[in-house]
């Protein structure tokens, strides 16, 4: 993607954990009860749960949240993949000011292959973002719900948006497929009733028909 945008300094592409991170990071206090609020409520039996009073002390010493790819160990105020989602989602539910420092800094946020993004995210995005900045933000989802592949764990991918946060948004049918050859866009068009494909390389329609 960068090099398709020719390294504009304008567009920032990364990971969505590297994104939500980087909203974060900078206020620390959020950062901490967010990660207390994680900790209680995680089930007893959970392997990442501490005891919340030696939590709350460190907490209460200015402890600083870090996120790793250590694992997690909340007396060490590192948490880990899984838990940036969930602590993400706990923060920006906490502190409407969060919502509206991302849109003052990012008017425009595409999620690429949306299928496969957690329901924390778009509760983000479309819960809590969108309705406290309104028009100051274009939210962009970009992907297929067909083609969700992540089915399993705590923070799977949500497949298909639910109908009430899908209301708001103009949906742009996309018909053209560049990747599959016409045999398997046929195919697809067979198994498919939601949209048909039509081939968006001609180049590859032209050596396809030759080939018949």
């Amino acid at each position: 993607m960068i090099e398709r945008i020719q390294g504009n300094s304008l567009v920032r592409v990364s990971t969505i954990h590297d994104f939500l991170w980087s909203t974060l990071q900078p206020h620390q206090q959020a950062l901490r009860q967010a990660l207390l609020d994680l900790n209680e409520a995680l089930p007893p039996t959970s392997a990442r749960r501490v005891d919340q009073a030696e939590l709350q002390a460190k907490v209460d010493g200015r402890l600083e949240v870090k996120y790793s790819d250590r694992g997690s160990k909340f007396l060490d105020g590192r948490i880990f993949h899984d838990d940036l989602l969930s602590i993400a989602r706990i923060a920006y539910a906490r502190y409407d000011k969060l919502a509206r420092i991302v849109a003052s800094r990012y008017p425009y946020i595409f999620v690429d292959e949306y299928q496969d993004t957690s329901a924390a995210v778009v509760d983000i995005l479309l819960r809590r973002i969108l309705p406290l900045v309104g028009d100051k933000v274009v939210l962009g989802f970009f992907g297929d719900k067909v083609q969700n592949i992540y089915h399993h764990g705590e923070h799977k991918g949500i497949g298909t948006l639910p109908a009430d946060l899908a209301a708001p948004l103009e949906v742009i049918v996309k018909r053209e497929n560049r990747r599959c050859s016409l045999s398997v866009i046929n195919v697809l068009n067979k198994i498919r009733t939601d949209i048909t494909q039509v081939p968006g390389n001609r180049k590859l329609v032209v050596q396809e028909a030759s080939l018949l």
